[in-house]
Order: C-alpha cells, then sequence, then structure tokens
C-alpha cells in the first residue's frame, strides 16, 4: 500500500543522490504496484461477456471449455475467462 504522507528531509545530499534515491523509491512502488495487480492485458471477461464476444450460445461455451478449446476461471461460483486466452484461442483461417 502506498502511503498517503511521507516527511522528505534533505540535509547534506547531492542532485544525483537525491534523483538516485527518487528512481529508486519510484522503481519499488512500481513492484509493488504489479506484484498486486492482475497482468496488463488479462482483462477478465463473465460467461455471458465472453459469449456474445465470440457471437456464441452459453451452452457452446460451456462445451468449448468441457472439450478444453477455452480455460475459464472461477471465483466462488462465478466464472471467467481472459481475454488473452480468447485471442490467442482463435486460429488463422488461410484460403
Amino acid at each position: 500500500m502506498i502511503p498517503r504522507k511521507t516527511q522528505v528531509v534533505i540535509e547534506n545530499i547531492s542532485s544525483e543522490e537525491l534523483s538516485n534515491s527518487i528512481k529508486k523509491t519510484i522503481s519499488e512502488l512500481i513492484m509493488n504496484l504489479k506484484g498486486n495487480s492482475v497482468e496488463v492485458g488479462n482483462d477478465l471477461m463473465s460467461k455471458n461477456d465472453t459469449a456474445k464476444f465470440l457471437n456464441v450460445s452459453v451452452r457452446t461455451l460451456h462445451n468449448w471449455t468441457k472439450n478444453g478449446i477455452l480455460n475459464c476461471y472461477s471465483i466462488g461460483s462465478r466464472v471467467y475467462f481472459k481475454k488473452t486466452e480468447i485471442d490467442k484461442a482463435l486460429t488463422k483461417i488461410t484460403t
């Protein structure tokens, strides 16, 4: 969690040391944020949203999941699909 208020005391520090300290702090904050969030691009979609996105019925989506065509994930009783995995499951048709 990012602190709301931070007191900074600057004494006998060069501008280069200050710059490096700021860069280090920002890097640490970014790493903490990355560790606490879903990867960029892995947007979760509900069953209904996924079915609408693919223009299929929820039953077809269920069958594709059952047959290993798509992976699904659950939180409690809710089922989700990862948008990036849906995109990977789509195959190019050559004509």
